[in-house]
């Protein structure tokens, strides 16, 4: 499987959660919530309704051209951009997260110009690449039978590549 990651830029701030923080409840922002998209698909998308569901004031930053630009492959994008401007949801794109500042104030440098946005929120909600958790493997790999690592305990990605992997390693068996 796959961890979270603390971004870079997240220094030691409380209030910097991965999104399994909130979709497994372990906390619930409140007022105003920066959604960081950096993987582009359904985990920045689906926490910001939540949130603006909840009542929270909600933008959601990422580096991409697009928030959520992978939607696309799914068909999803449309009816995410209609359900975000029906919830008010804020979407900014083309910027990347500077180290944060207490009191959470968030830098978003825009990358194609260089110039900076400033946010201050009350939290910020992080959908970033997670790190491989291969403590399993690592326990089994000396073992008297063959094991072999695919998905996320390989490299954190979507779940089809582990299906691929999983198919290969079948037919090689």
């Amino acid at each position: 499987g796959a961890v979270p990651q603390r971004p870079w830029w997240a220094g030691d701030l409380e209030r910097v959660v991965d999104v399994r923080d909130v979709l497994e409840g372990r906390v619930s922002p409140t007022g105003r919530v920066l959604v960081v998209d950096e993987l582009g698909f359904h985990q920045a998308t689906s926490v910001a309704e939540l949130l603006a569901d909840r009542g929270c004031v909600v933008e959601v930053c990422t580096p991409g051209m697009v928030v959520g630009q992978d939607l696309g492959i799914t068909l999803d994008l449309e009816t995410w951009n209609v359900k975000a401007d029906a919830k008010g949801i804020r979407q900014t794109t083309d910027v990347v997260p500077m180290p944060a500042a207490p009191g959470v104030v968030v830098t978003l440098q825009h990358h194609p110009t260089g110039t900076d946005l400033t946010r201050s929120v009350d939290w910020v909600v992080c959908a970033v690449q997670q790190r491989a958790d291969d403590d399993l493997w690592r326990q089994l790999r000396d073992a008297p039978f063959p094991v072999h690592r695919v998905g996320d305990c390989l490299a954190p990605r979507r779940a089809h590549a582990a299906v691929v992997e999983g198919h290969r390693v079948a037919v090689s068996l």
